[in-house]
């Protein structure tokens, strides 16, 4: 299965609804600025844009918290932003061209 794919696997179709539209472009528009980034770990780093903290985001994924930041490793990793604050600039970059596509399409 493509790391970016979810097919039709049902505890990844709940985990999604959960996630919701929002955060899911967030996690999309990470991808394709680091497409080595997968899908978990590009839902893990919306979450953390959003503000929360490890715990939240593991309860909210179904995951645990020692996933939680190994995925919030990885894709520092990948990204090639090794601190945590430059993490946090690179899921701001995201956000804001996330806003820009909304209101783009808004205006359309």
């Amino acid at each position: 299965m493509p790391k970016n794919s979810l097919h039709t696997d049902p505890i990844w179709e709940k985990q999604i609804v959960a996630f919701g539209p929002e955060l899911e472009e967030r996690a999309r528009l990470l991808r394709e600025l680091c497409p080595d980034v997968t899908m978990r770990e590009s839902q893990v780093a919306a979450l953390s844009a959003k503000g929360l903290d490890n715990g939240h985001i593991a309860e909210r994924l179904a995951i645990s918290v020692f996933t939680v930041e190994n995925h919030t490793s990885h894709v520092r990793h990948k990204a090639n932003v090794p601190r945590r604050l430059k993490f946090r600039m690179l899921i701001k970059f995201v956000e804001e061209r996330h806003n820009k596509e909304k209101n783009r399409a808004e205006l359309s």
